[in-house]
């Protein structure tokens, strides 16, 4: 069974108020939160999050944030996962994954699901796991496997991306993008916020009174 908390926003907060203070203080949240989970004898198995939110709309969490959630989570002996299927890849231009702009090491979270992206979708996983993990009699299980054709289209993905530049296309191009949408944030009330890195943007409506 799976629990869900409010995505931390630095411009609406929790309640839909421009409050950044309830986003900051999310982290802050949490045990209390996990306490209720242990306290109905579940417990939590595990912490899973978009790195750079995008299904609510394209949204960065506060700065640290991820790490301070990942330290109470691993305290209470939950695996962090960080989502990098939407933001990974170098799409964010400034950083290769998503955790990354969070202060958060490349080693940090207990695994990233990656998958899809890596081989524009032909079927490859990339399990962070030594090989002595496995040596326990298991014969055969294909989450953690692979094939010859999936691991090719994994390498010429990364092989594009490195050839091609496609991460400092992504900060050039990206950078740019910023600048005139907030160009029009200044001329049109309508729009109330601009945020987002590289290709990753989005921009959030409001109506003033």
């Amino acid at each position: 069974m799976g629990a869900c908390r409010s995505i931390a926003d630095d411009y609406r907060g929790f309640t839909g108020a421009a409050n950044p203070i309830s986003a900051r203080n999310t982290p802050h949240t949490l045990p209390r939160f996990l306490d209720e989970l242990k306290s109905g004898r579940r417990g939590a198995a595990a912490f899973i999050a978009e790195t750079l939110p995008s299904v609510a709309g394209p949204d960065r969490f506060s700065a640290g944030y991820l790490s301070e959630v990942y330290k109470h989570a691993r305290a209470a002996g939950a695996v962090c996962i960080a989502d990098e299927v939407q933001v990974g890849f170098g799409r964010l231009g400034t950083h290769f994954w998503g955790f990354e702009t969070q202060g958060v090491c490349r080693t940090s979270p207990s695994s990233a699901n990656r998958s899809a992206t890596r081989s524009r979708s032909q079927p490859l996983s990339l399990p962070r796991k030594s090989q002595h993990h496995f040596a326990n009699g298991m014969e055969f299980f294909s989450t953690f496997g692979g094939n010859p054709v999936a691991c090719a289209a994994g390498l010429a993905v990364l092989e594009v991306l490195e050839e091609n530049q496609l991460q400092q296309n992504a900060l050039n191009v990206g950078s740019q993008w910023l600048r005139d949408l907030r160009s029009l944030q200044a001329q049109y009330p309508l729009i109330g916020d601009v945020r987002g890195m590289g290709f990753f943007l989005g921009i959030g409506s409001c109506h003033r009174s």
